[in-house]
């Protein structure tokens, strides 16, 4: 029979054995509140891209969320695109469940819309899968929404100035995903766009993959104003 002591040391054993599979499978995409990137245009650094528009690394305690740096939009009166690409078209990208989380404070935006989209890469095409954006202000705030396919769900409310969180569950494997945002309940949506993916290169068809993020006023040819940060972003399985 065996002892207490030794039955207490097996189970100790299981729970380090369970965790260390779990972090095995875990697949960190991106990780960051920016501390170890340089001051200034974030573009070219890493897997950011700017196509329009200012995305500016800054140093501004009052525009930090947690740490000394965070990512700064702005656009004025133009168009705004920026690109976080961690997997191109012909790359094999994240597949199954991943989780998105991060915090944005919008400090002004007129005209148009922030929209943050997820996007799926192949061959020449690209396809939107979790859109959630905050729409155009009255006053001083507005209220974020998510894309149910091509619908608009309500999330909550923004107040400029604020610090917004953002958690996504994203399900590539159901083509739907469901976002929190600042705590409140789990809101469910399908993807912004119905597709079937080709094989190109080491990505293979027919399987709907994570391959990066794209901020933009709500469409790529959007023209308006916006001054946003953004902050603490963990983009994992």
């Amino acid at each position: 029979m065996l002892s207490i002591r030794t039955i207490k040391h097996l189970n100790l054993m299981m729970i380090i054995l369970l965790l260390s599979a779990l972090t095995l499978n875990a697949q960190d995409i991106m990780i960051t509140s920016f501390e170890s990137n340089t001051l200034g245009s974030i573009h070219n650094q890493g897997d950011w891209d700017i196509e329009d528009g200012t995305a500016t690394i800054v140093d501004v305690p009052s525009q930090v969320h947690t740490g000394a740096k965070s990512l700064n939009f702005l656009a004025n009166n133009e168009t705004m695109v920026v690109h976080n690409i961690t997997y191109g078209s012909s790359e094999q990208g994240v597949t199954g469940i991943v989780y998105v989380d991060l915090f944005v404070k919008i400090n002004f935006m007129a005209i148009k819309d922030f929209a943050i989209s997820g996007y799926d890469l192949f061959g020449g095409s690209e396809k939107r899968t979790f859109v959630v954006e905050f729409d155009t202000p009255d006053g001083n705030g507005g209220t974020a929404q998510l894309f149910n396919g091509g619908s608009r769900l309500y999330l909550g409310n923004y107040t400029f100035g604020e610090w917004n969180r953002m958690s996504i569950r994203v399900d590539y494997e159901n083509d739907g995903y469901q976002v929190i945002f600042n705590g409140s309940d789990a809101v469910s949506a399908s993807f912004r766009e119905t597709y079937t993916p080709t094989a190109s290169g080491t990505r293979p068809a027919d399987i709907k993959e994570y391959h990066g993020l794209r901020f933009n006023l709500g469409y790529d040819s959007a023209v308006g104003s916006l001054d946003a940060d953004m902050d603490d972003i963990y983009i994992s399985t």
